[in-house]
């Protein structure tokens, strides 16, 4: 059985693994189980309309992934990288702490 594994995008640790299909499954598992994304490697991930409410992604390499109509509302993006995602009709709110993200959301949003 095939195993989606999230890891840590710094050293590479394991932060979860799952026996589910795609790695949008996963990270949706991951956040059910309120599962610490922290440092999560995303880059180039299709997370479209995954439903992200409250994860904490914090610091999370979201770098090029497919964020389009993903749901990361109460989601905590503090240095999160967002460089180049798709984040068309996203449902996201930004803390005052989470201004380079919102940033490169609106950048994002301008280039699509």
């Amino acid at each position: 059985m095939k195993t989606i594994t999230i890891k840590n995008r710094y050293n590479n640790s394991v932060i979860f693994e799952s026996s589910k299909i795609t790695v949008k499954e996963a990270v949706e598992e991951a956040v059910v189980k309120k599962i610490n994304l922290e440092y999560a490697y995303f880059e180039d991930a299709n997370l479209e309309s995954a439903n992200l409410e409250s994860a904490n992604l914090e610091r999370a390499n979201l770098e090029s992934a497919n964020l389009k109509d993903a749901n990361l509302e109460y989601a905590d993006l503090e240095r999160a990288n967002l460089e180049n995602a798709k984040v068309e009709f996203c449902v996201i709110n930004f803390s005052k702490l989470e201004l380079k993200q919102a940033e490169q959301f609106v950048k994002n949003l301008k280039e699509q």
